[in-house]
């Protein structure tokens, strides 16, 4: 890459500015991972406090009955004591009752992954291939299911493709990023492109 000489160098520069996420999507970015590890961490918190709160319960418990055992009033004798005929008849089949799992929502895409396609689509556009980056963006809807942290800069790089390669269905594509993302950052970026 030595090999360049000063001007071709100043427009790889300049081309590479264009690339990177704008200042909101980056900060939409790391807001979603701090909600994610915050909430990791809040989990692993609260199953600490539950299984201490039942090791306190059960040896409050375990404590209440051998008080109330060591000073009841009875009589200590060595005599037998009568005990019940337990027949097998008598004795229901152990049912264990059904274990309570906390719903856990189907895995979605990883951040790495909508970064790596977003990325991917966004080169795509400026190349000027926004077919390709549309193509892109219809893998990451599969992927993403619905469940990505980026589908806001994935609808808006969608509009983008569809309307920088003049398809028909570019004002539906615009109206229906509008009413998912009314305030959207990336509005006045679509609204330049789409013209």
């Amino acid at each position: 890459m030595n090999d360049l000489s000063p001007t071709t160098r100043a427009l790889l520069d300049a081309a590479r500015g264009g690339l990177g996420p704008d200042p909101s999507a980056v900060a939409r970015m790391r807001s979603g991972v701090a909600t994610k590890v915050a909430g990791s961490a809040a989990a692993s918190a609260l199953a600490i406090k539950i299984g201490l709160a039942c090791v306190i319960a059960t040896a409050g418990i375990t404590g209440a009955v051998h008080y109330t055992r060591s000073s009841s009033p009875r009589a200590h004798t060595n005599a037998p004591v009568a005990m019940p005929r337990v027949t097998a008849a008598a004795v229901a089949p152990h049912v264990a009752s059904p274990t309570v799992t906390p719903s856990v929502a189907p895995a979605g895409i990883e951040l790495s992954r909508e970064v790596a396609l977003i990325d991917s689509a966004s080169a795509s556009l400026a190349q000027g291939t926004p077919l390709a980056a549309l193509t892109t963006m219809k893998q990451y809807a599969a992927e993403a299911r619905g469940t990505g942290q980026l589908a806001e800069e994935a609808a808006a790089i969608e509009v983008e493709a569809t309307c920088a390669a003049k398809l028909p269905d570019a004002g539906a594509k615009i109206a229906h990023f509008d009413v998912l993302y009314p305030h959207s950052s990336q509005r006045a970026r679509l609204t330049t492109a789409c013209k």
